[in-house]
C-alpha cells in the first residue's frame, strides 16, 4: 500500500467502462472499507459522487440543486483529519472532456490535507468503448444512423465531449497530476477479481483483502447492440422498450446459433476504426508508460460475433413478425 498516510484517489471513469458499476459495489460496501480505512464519501443522491464535480460543471448543477459545491469540497478536506485515511471518490464526470472539464488544479489545491491526490482512469477500445455511449445516450440521439453518429462524435468536440484520443487526456491529467499518481485500468481486465470490480478497484488501490467485502451485481449494462439498433428501425425510429429490444435479440439468437455478442459495425467498419485508433493508441502506449497498467487492444473481426452486415432481409421480416411491425 502507499506510505502516505492520507491519500485522495479519483475514479474518473470513464464513461461505459463499468463506472456505476464499481460505484454501487463502493457504496454498498462503505462500512467493510471503512473498516479498512477507506472512506467512501455518501452521495447526496444516488451512488456517485457527481456533486463534486458539479463545482466546475454548470450543466450538472442545473439538476444537482441540493449541493453546497464548493462547501462539499472543504468538507471532503477535513474526513478524519487527524489519522491515516484513503478517500476514494467517483465520477466519470471527471474525465469529461466538454463542454467544461474538471480543473485539477484546483481540485488539488482545495484539499491540502492530503498527502497524496491520485486519479485512477478505465480505459478500453475506442471502438467498442464509441458503441457504448452511443447506445447509453440512445434517447438524445439526434443522427440515429450509427456510422453518422461515429464520425460526428469524434469531430465535434462537445457531444459527447468524451476523450476517444488517450493522448490528449493524458496531457490533461498531467496539468495536475505526476506520472506516477495516475493509473490507467484495462476494461477488458477489470472485473476479473473474484469480487468483480470493486474488488479489482480495491486491490489495485492496495487494499489486498478486505474483510467482509461483496461484490453486486452489474449496473446499468448496455442493451443488446443489434437488439436496440434493428428494433428502433423496424419501429420506424421509436425507441424500442426494452422488451422490445429482448424480443429483436432473441430472434437474432435463434436465427444466428453461435453468435453470441451483436455489433452495429459491419466488418469493413472495424477495418476501418482499427486502422484510425491503431496509430493514436501506439503513441499514447509510449508517452503513458508510466502510468499504463496493460495496453490498449483493439478489437478484430471475430466469429462469435453477429455484424450488421450480416443481418439478411429474412432476418428482418422475422424481427418485424415479432414487433408485430406493419411495413
Amino acid at each position: 500500500m502507499n506510505d502516505k498516510n492520507r491519500r485522495i484517489i479519483i475514479h474518473a471513469g470513464l464513461h461505459k467502462t463499468a463506472s456505476s458499476s464499481l460505484q454501487y459495489g463502493l457504496y454498498m460496501n462503505r462500512k467493510a472499507l471503512a473498516e479498512a480505512g477507506v472512506v467512501y464519501p455518501l452521495p447526496p443522491r444516488g451512488f456517485a459522487q457527481h456533486e463534486l464535480v458539479a463545482f466546475w460543471n454548470a450543466q450538472l448543477r442545473s439538476y444537482q440543486p441540493y449541493t453546497t459545491y464548493e462547501g462539499d469540497w472543504r468538507t471532503l478536506n477535513e474526513v478524519a483529519p487527524d489519522g491515516a485515511v484513503t478517500v476514494v471518490v467517483s465520477s466519470e464526470e471527471f474525465s469529461r472532456k466538454a463542454p467544461q472539464r474538471v480543473d485539477f488544479q484546483q481540485l488539488v489545491q482545495m484539499t491540502p490535507n492530503f498527502d497524496s491526490h491520485e486519479i485512477v482512469v478505465v480505459l478500453r477500445d475506442q471502438v467498442t468503448f464509441l458503441q457504448s455511449v452511443f447506445l447509453q445516450i440512445r434517447g438524445h440521439n439526434r443522427l440515429t444512423v450509427f456510422p453518422e453518429w461515429v464520425k460526428s462524435a469524434l469531430e465535434n468536440p462537445h457531444n459527447p465531449g468524451l476523450f476517444f484520443n488517450y493522448c490528449e487526456l493524458h496531457e490533461f491529467l498531467l496539468s495536475a497530476f505526476k506520472p506516477e499518481t495516475i493509473s490507467y485500468l484495462n476494461y477488458d481486465r477489470f472485473g476479473c477479481h473474484p469480487l468483480g470490480v470493486v474488488g479489482s478497484f480495491v486491490d489495485h488501490i492496495g487494499f489486498g483483502h478486505v474483510e467482509g467485502l461483496k461484490e453486486f451485481l452489474r449496473v446499468n449494462v448496455s442493451e443488446d447492440p443489434l437488439g436496440y439498433y434493428l428494433g428502433r428501425e423496424l419501429l420506424n425510429g421509436a425507441q424500442p422498450s426494452d422488451e422490445q429490444i429482448e424480443q429483436v435479440a432473441s430472434v437474432l439468437r435463434a436465427r444466428h446459433p453461435g453468435k453470441v455478442k451483436t455489433s452495429l459495425y459491419t466488418k469493413d467498419q472495424i477495418a476501418e476504426w482499427v486502422s484510425y485508433f491503431a496509430p493514436l493508441n501506439e503513441e499514447f502506449h509510449a508517452v503513458a508508460a508510466a502510468s499504463l497498467q496493460s495496453p490498449i487492444v483493439l478489437p478484430g473481426v471475430q466469429e462469435q460475433v453477429l455484424y450488421l452486415c450480416e443481418v439478411t432481409d429474412e432476418d428482418r421480416q422475422a424481427i418485424s413478425d415479432a414487433l408485430l411491425v406493419k411495413e
